[in-house]
């Protein structure tokens, strides 16, 4: 990540890719602009106020949201 710009999204930047409209579980994002999406949580690097140490992620499986500790594996996808 280093030297090159990238960075991991806000959960609103995140967010605004999930594509309900393609059904829970298929994954829920533009499978065209983004091939092989696993259905899966994604950091963001939005903090979860009120919980030392949370982040928000936002899952593919169905297109929701909510908070995992930072010491969770869970996947990411860069923007820069």
């Amino acid at each position: 990540l280093a030297g090159g710009g990238w960075r991991l999204p806000t959960k609103d930047e995140l967010v605004s890719i999930v594509d309900t409209s393609r059904g829970r579980g298929n994954p829920t994002i533009d499978t065209t602009a983004f091939p092989n999406t696993p259905r899966a949580g994604f950091w963001s690097s939005s903090p979860y106020v009120g919980v030392s140490g949370a982040a928000w992620i936002v899952g593919f499986t169905e297109g929701n949201s909510g908070y995992h500790d930072s010491g969770m594996s869970d996947r990411v996808r860069c923007v820069r």
